[in-house]
């Protein structure tokens, strides 16, 4: 395999949910990652094993049970959540609360996606959108928590404009952004990503996403389809992008075969 390249690189914990189905645990998974040479993973909510109760709410001793002893390693807790809502009671979210202390356990590192509010409640809810926004992030970062936000099945000019509207409040420095271009293939059109990774200050990416579109859905290795990769390793290397890239395949029988195979896909694309 040639050498890696100079970011680190790891997965998001989805990648292994048919394991942690089967009874492999997030343990063994994080064992086996160090020892394949990895340096990061994403604890995505959901797909956490003994880490996480039935109803998906972080254990956040099991967590740091996970964490300890792995200084090498870089972790962030990552779950979906409606912070583009409007009218989110973000007092009363269990899922949330437990959210933050299970970010405060594995470093200080929480990444949001809002998979459920659509670009049309955006448009007609927009200011209130932002108040409410604006709630969870001093609630999140007032523990010392570092915030990353995705954009998923929002249309980016909605996304963006909730963005824009934080700037002009003050609030751009309280949170990064986690950036996946394969999203786009589903919200705009799959270049849409290009537009958007130039907009941002590279200052504020904290991670990118490895994944792959094609055919009307995300793949289970990394390869060519809806998203040029090649494209965008070189906008990457040439914005001098030095944080991690997650891969995000979807998870399968065979997966460490697959992400052995993604990661040569990345290296040599």
């Amino acid at each position: 395999m040639p050498e890696p390249l100079k970011n680190p690189i790891g997965v998001v914990s989805n990648c292994f949910s048919y394991q942690l189905e089967h009874g492999i645990s997030l343990h063994e998974i994080l064992k086996r990652l160090m020892d394949e040479g990895f340096e990061a993973i994403e604890l995505r909510q959901t797909c956490l094993g003994e880490c996480e109760s039935k109803d998906h709410l972080a254990d956040v001793t099991a967590i740091e049970n996970l964490c300890a002893g792995t200084t090498c390693f870089t972790f962030d807790y990552a779950m979906n959540y409606p912070f583009l809502s409007a009218d989110h009671d973000h007092d009363h979210d269990l899922h949330l609360n437990a959210g933050i202390d299970a970010a405060i356990a594995c470093g200080g590192h929480m990444r949001l996606v809002d998979l459920s509010t659509t670009s049309e409640e955006l448009e007609v809810s927009l200011d209130d959108t932002v108040t409410n926004f604006l709630e969870l992030i001093c609630r999140v970062t007032d523990r010392g928590i570092r915030l990353s936000i995705e954009h998923s099945r929002q249309t980016w000019r909605q996304f963006w404009t909730v963005c824009e509207r934080l700037k002009a409040l003050g609030a751009e420095s309280l949170y990064e952004f986690c950036f996946d271009p394969a999203n786009f293939c589903m919200a705009d059109m799959p270049g849409t990503w290009r537009e958007a990774f130039i907009s941002l200050r590279l200052d504020r990416i904290s991670m990118i996403h490895l994944k792959q579109h094609a055919d009307g859905a995300y793949t289970d290795v990394l390869c060519d389809g809806d998203v040029n990769w090649g494209v965008g390793k070189k906008m990457f290397i040439n914005a001098n992008y030095r944080g991690p890239y997650l891969m995000e395949i979807r998870s399968s029988e065979d997966v460490w075969k697959k992400i052995r195979l993604s990661r040569q896909y990345w290296y040599n694309v």
